[in-house]
Order: C-alpha cells, then sequence, then structure tokens
C-alpha cells in the first residue's frame, strides 16, 4: 500500500474525553474551539445550579418570616411567599398591628425583588446554555465536514497527478476545474466554522458583561438597586436573542 493511502485509512487513536474540571483549569487558548464551549457550558451549568440555590434560600427566608407573622393553612405550606396575598386575606379578622403589617410587607417585598433578580440571572444562564450547546453541535459537524473535504481534496490531488500524466497523451483539463470546485467547497466549510466562533466569542462577551454586573452590584448596601441590576441582566438576555434570530 502507498504511502498516501496509508495516511488516509490509517487507524486514529481515540481521544481521551477531557473532563469539565480540568478543561476549566486549561489554559484556553490551547483548547480547541469545542472544548472551549464545553468548557463554558459547564461554567453556566454550575452558575444556573448556584442561582436555583439561592433563589431556594430566598424563599424558604420569605416563609419563614411570613409564618412568624401570619397563620398559614396547610394549602399554603412552603409556597408562602407565592401566595402572600391570599394569606394576608385569610388573616384579615385576626388582629396583627399596623406596624406590623408594614414591616412584613416589606420584607415580603424585599425577597420577591431578589427572588426576580435571580430568575433573570437563571434566564440568562439557560439562554447560554441553549445557544452554547447548539454551537457545540454546529461545530462537531462542520470539523467533522472539514476532515472530510479535505481528505477528499487530498484524493483528487492525488488523482489530478495520474490526470496529468495522461494528460500528456490527451489533453485533458477537466480534473483541474474539478479541482477548484472542491477548494471553494473547504473555503465555505472554513468560513461557517470561524462563524461558529465569532458567535461563541460573542456569547462569552455577553457572559464577562454579566460578571462586571455582579462586581458592581455585589455590595450589600446595593440591593435597593435590584430593580436596575435585574434590568441589565435582562438587557443582556434580550442582546443575546437578537443576535440569535439574525
Amino acid at each position: 500500500m502507498s504511502t498516501f493511502l496509508k495516511k488516509i485509512f490509517k487507524k486514529k487513536k481515540p481521544e481521551e474525553k477531557k473532563k469539565p474540571e480540568d478543561l476549566a483549569e486549561s489554559n484556553d487558548e490551547n483548547l480547541s474551539l469545542e472544548d472551549r464551549i464545553r468548557n463554558s457550558i459547564w461554567k453556566c451549568e454550575k452558575d444556573k445550579n448556584t442561582t436555583l440555590d439561592e433563589i431556594n434560600q430566598l424563599r424558604a427566608w420569605a416563609n419563614d418570616a411570613i409564618k412568624k407573622v401570619f397563620k398559614v393553612p396547610p394549602k399554603y405550606w412552603y409556597k408562602e411567599v407565592e401566595e402572600y396575598e391570599n394569606i394576608k386575606k385569610l388573616n384579615e379578622n385576626i388582629h396583627i398591628g399596623h406596624l406590623l403589617l408594614v414591616k412584613i410587607d416589606e420584607v415580603v417585598a424585599g425577597y420577591k425583588n431578589q427572588i426576580s433578580l435571580q430568575k433573570s440571572k437563571l434566564v440568562f444562564f439557560e439562554s447560554l446554555i441553549e445557544d452554547y450547546t447548539i454551537n457545540l453541535k454546529k461545530s462537531i459537524e462542520a470539523k467533522e465536514k472539514l476532515l472530510q473535504q479535505k481528505l477528499e481534496d487530498e484524493k483528487m490531488l492525488y488523482l489530478d497527478e495520474h490526470l496529468q500524466r495522461l494528460s500528456q497523451m490527451d489533453d485533458d483539463v477537466s480534473s483541474i476545474e474539478k479541482s477548484l470546485k472542491i477548494s471553494d467547497k473547504l473555503v465555505a466549510i472554513e468560513t461557517e466554522i470561524e462563524a461558529i466562533e465569532n458567535d461563541f466569542k460573542f456569547k462569552e462577551e455577553c457572559y464577562d458583561e454579566l460578571e462586571k454586573l455582579n462586581n458592581t452590584y455585589k455590595d450589600p448596601n446595593t440591593y435597593s438597586n435590584s430593580v436596575i441590576y435585574k434590568s441589565e441582566i435582562e438587557k443582556l438576555t434580550n442582546h443575546i436573542t437578537k443576535q440569535k434570530s439574525n
């Protein structure tokens, strides 16, 4: 078998799969596009789970505060914050001081704002995870097409050498035209991969923007700005959605 054919049909060793933790510790410059996307999915999944834990903690605190002030029937257990207005109505005939009512309203409203804020983060992470997953699938498929196209190009060039030899006996230039067409296909696939990478970089920039927002609003004294914080996160999510539709 010729060296060329050996190169084509040589068996590839299966690549050892890297764990997300290993990817996170690696230098992104040394990773393939697919591994960088996997790394980002892992980070977003981790952030999503952290956000869910924070939502559950906020709900638990709000529920405890409500139970401390009002009598809560069993049908509203564990969902006191969502059923707050109904619980208040059921307790209308029970004497509760005005200042206490004002204070519990303030506490519940505060927790609801924080829950709403965390839910906006949840939507953001879910949106990124969905887009990253699509990017990963597209990248794997495009890289496979690229590999197949390069293999076909090599075979075409190999056959062109034979045709060039034969053309000395018969003027046949059709092989050159075919090779040029194959090269155009290769450029199209490489352009597709570049577009996937650019889209991935855009999503990474959005993730970095959220990190900046987190640093801006992490001070407990800025909790009064939770509405602004939430609005900024929703702008980022809408930016991602708009990019997707273009």
